[in-house]
C-alpha cells in the first residue's frame, strides 16, 4: 500500500464528516429555479443563494458573515418574487424581488431579535435594505443615498449617515455598519436628548460639510442672526408633510442651543438627510388652552432657556404646536403674537396655565 493512500483516505473521511455536519436550518424558493437557504456548518450560519442547473441546485454565492454565529432557537426565510412598496415612518419606496430572514435566540419570544431584508436590483445584484440585531442594539436602513440608523427594534430613528457602504448581499459584513455607528456615536456623545414632539422622533446628522445654512424663526419668516453650521452635528426635530421646511436644533460657538427652520431645497447632503426626517403631527395637540400665568420669555433654546426672542405678558393665550419638547417636559413649543407679529419659540411650563383635554 502506498504511503499517500492512507492520507488521502483520512482527508476523504474528514471531508465527508464536514459535509455531514452541515445542517439546513431553513430554505425558501424564490422561483422554481432560484432559492435561498441558511445552512449551519462548522458552528457558523451561512446564507446561500442557489440556482438550478441541469436539475441540480448549485450555490451561486454564499455569505458566512451576514448572520451571527450563535445558534438560533427559531429561524425563518421568506423569499418573494413579486414586487411591492416599502412604507415606513420615514420613507416610501418601491421594492423588487426580495428575501427576508427572521431569527430569535429565545424560543419564548413572539418577535424577531434578528432580521435582515435583501432585494434584487435591476442589474440582478442582491443588496441589503435593512439589518436589525437586538443583541447589538443595531438597526439600519441601507438606502441608495444614505444609512438610516435606528433603535435595535427599528421603532425610532437615531441618526442619518451619508457614508458609502457595501450593501451587496454576497459580501455584506455587519461589522462595517457597527464601525460606522460607533464613529457616529462618538460625534453625538454628550448631545442633548430631545423627546419626540408632534410624533416626530429627532434624528442626528453629522455631515462634516464646511458650509452654513440660513435659519428662520418660522418657515420663511424672520431670518435668525445665527446660521446653522454643517461641520458639526445637527438634530432634525421634524418636518412638515407639505412644503420644504425642517426644524433643526444645534449648538453654537458659545455652547448654547438654538432651534429654527431650514429650507430643504438647499443642494447637498443636508437636503438628502432632511428628506428622511419624521413628519410633525400638529393636529394631535393634547391642549385645549395655554395661557401665560405671568410675564415670560419666548426663547429658541429648549435646553438652557437662552436665545430670547421676545417677552410675552401675563394673560396671553398661546397655541401649543407639538407638545413637550424636552425630557423633563418643562417647555412647550408655541406660537404667539409679539410686537404685532406672529412668533414661535419655547416657553417654560411653570409660567403657564394649561387646560388639557378631558376624557
Amino acid at each position: 500500500m502506498k504511503p499517500g493512500y492512507l492520507a488521502l483516505c483520512a482527508m476523504a473521511l474528514i471531508w465527508a464528516a464536514a459535509c455531514a455536519s452541515a445542517e439546513t436550518l431553513d430554505l425558501s424558493e424564490l422561483t422554481e429555479n432560484a432559492r435561498f437557504a441558511v445552512v449551519r456548518e462548522e458552528e457558523k450560519n451561512i446564507l446561500h443563494y442557489e440556482e438550478k442547473e441541469g436539475g441540480e441546485w448549485k450555490t451561486v454565492w454564499e455569505n458566512d458573515a451576514i448572520l451571527p454565529d450563535e445558534e438560533f432557537a427559531s429561524l425563518t426565510l421568506n423569499a418573494y418574487s413579486e414586487t411591492g412598496v416599502w412604507e415606513t415612518e420615514w420613507f416610501e419606496r418601491e421594492a423588487g424581488a426580495s428575501c427576508s430572514v427572521y431569527g430569535s435566540w429565545n424560543e419564548k419570544l413572539d418577535y424577531a431579535e434578528f432580521s435582515f431584508h435583501i432585494e434584487q436590483g435591476e442589474d440582478g445584484t442582491w443588496r441589503l435594505v435593512v439589518y436589525q440585531n437586538d443583541r447589538e442594539d443595531l438597526g439600519v436602513w441601507m438606502l441608495e443615498d444614505c444609512l438610516l440608523f435606528c433603535s435595535g427594534d427599528l421603532s425610532y430613528s437615531a441618526a442619518i449617515s451619508l457614508h458609502e457602504a457595501n450593501r451587496t448581499a454576497s459580501t455584506f459584513d455587519p461589522d462595517e455598519m457597527k464601525g460606522i455607528w460607533t464613529e457616529l456615536e462618538k460625534q453625538f456623545e454628550g448631545m442633548p436628548q430631545i423627546v419626540g414632539i408632534g410624533q416626530a422622533f429627532p434624528m442626528f446628522i453629522a455631515l462634516g460639510e464646511a458650509k452654513r445654512l440660513p435659519v428662520y424663526e418660522m418657515p420663511g419668516e424672520r431670518r435668525m442672526a445665527e446660521d446653522v453650521p454643517l461641520d458639526g452635528w445637527v438634530m432634525l426635530l421634524g418636518r412638515y408633510d407639505e412644503g420644504d421646511w425642517v426644524m433643526v436644533l444645534w449648538q453654537n460657538t458659545d455652547g448654547e442651543y438654538r432651534t429654527g427652520w431650514v429650507e430643504t431645497k438647499e443642494d447637498g447632503g443636508f437636503s438628502r438627510a432632511a428628506a428622511y426626517a419624521r413628519v410633525f403631527n400638529a393636529s394631535e395637540s393634547e391642549y385645549d388652552r395655554v395661557e401665560t400665568a405671568q410675564e415670560t420669555a419666548l426663547f429658541s433654546d429648549p435646553i438652557g432657556y437662552t436665545g430670547e426672542l421676545c417677552r410675552v405678558p401675563a394673560g396671553v393665550q398661546l397655541f401649543a404646536w407639538f407638545g413637550y419638547a424636552t425630557p423633563n417636559e418643562d417647555t412647550l413649543y408655541v406660537e404667539t403674537i409679539g410686537n404685532g407679529e406672529y412668533r414661535r419659540g419655547f416657553v417654560k411650563i411653570e409660567d403657564l396655565h394649561i387646560d388639557t383635554h378631558s376624557d
